[in-house]
């Protein structure tokens, strides 16, 4: 594949252009008590992620991909320590991603 270098300035002037027209981030707060969609974000996030379930299943995730580590499986350990770790950080992440339920 030959290098083209004016398509590729021009791609560069476009990324930047649209970057610096970027207006705001969507980014929303989670919802508060008697906004749509509450009850779904408290029982999901509240009760179950941030609860006693999600730190015991975020520990146990961690622990399995030790288990895999040891066996020398590297993709299914590598995925439960991503999975272990985004349980932990599951409300953060749901508010930065701007999701409504």
């Amino acid at each position: 594949m030959k290098f083209n270098r004016k398509k590729m300035l021009i791609l560069f002037g476009l990324a930047v252009a649209v970057t610096l027209v970027a207006s705001q981030a969507m980014a929303l707060t989670a919802p508060v008590a008697g906004s749509f969609g509450y009850e779904a974000y408290d029982f999901f996030i509240n009760k179950l992620v941030k609860g006693p379930f999600g730190a015991i299943a975020s520990v146990l995730l961690i622990l399995t991909s030790i288990i895999f580590f040891v066996k020398q499986t590297l993709a299914p350990a590598i995925t439960c320590i991503l999975a272990g770790v985004l349980l932990i950080n599951a409300s953060a992440i749901v508010t930065s991603l701007g999701c409504v339920m």
